[in-house]
């Protein structure tokens, strides 16, 4: 469990190319999009739930094992203690309408950490053999600093008001913390589709 505090910034700017308005679908315009935000992970400032805790449909949190054996608390309440986890996000993405039919897109995202929870390891009776007690920027443990990268690019062709075809390509890598018990840290996800709206 954790307490979350987030803030951003985006804009938009739309490029006349057709230099006849932007309300014309037919004429070119190029949009470019980008933005900014920092999500603040920290321990509940309330404390927790401790075991017992009714959550959502009724369901009842019980006791665990922890990790070196002894019964748990059955939530974890410390995982920032020591250094919140602090999330830079940041994208940027640009989309050419050529006409009334075809636009291509393009996109660059990316994520941030710092190393965090560095003193979880020092609470009495906590065991986290993925945590680190000192800075780091490996993939050895899940609180290292690390960084997620994805480009995109897309087509989308218009076949009737109602009717689209598309087909693009992703590619992320992921490194330090994020990359954390990952066997593969980069891949390519293709994908071709329809859509029919009414």
């Amino acid at each position: 469990m954790f307490d979350t505090d987030i803030y951003g910034i985006f804009g938009k700017y739309v490029f006349d190319l057709g230099r006849n308005g932007l309300q014309n679908p037919a004429e070119p315009k190029f949009t470019v999009t980008g933005g900014y935000s920092r999500i603040d992970f920290s321990n509940p400032a309330s404390g927790g739930f401790a075991p017992g805790h009714s959550t959502i449909g009724g369901y009842e949190i019980g006791p665990i094992l922890s990790t070196n054996g002894s019964t748990g608390s059955g939530i974890v309440n410390y995982a920032f203690t020591g250094g919140d986890r602090f999330v830079d996000i940041s994208f940027i993405t640009g989309k050419y309408q050529h006409d009334a039919q075809w636009s291509f897109a393009v996109g660059y995202y990316r994520y941030d950490q710092k190393s965090y929870g560095l003193g979880v390891n020092s609470i009495p009776g906590i065991v986290a053999p993925g945590y680190s007690k000192t800075p780091c920027s490996s993939s050895t443990y899940i609180n290292c600093a690390g960084a997620e990268q994805v480009v995109s690019f897309r087509i989308d062709y218009d076949w009737t008001k109602n009717f689209r075809i598309y087909a693009g390509v992703a590619y992320s890598q992921i490194s330090g913390g994020f990359a954390f018990s990952y066997l593969n840290t980069s891949e390519y996800n293709p994908t071709v589709g329809m859509r029919f709206t009414f």
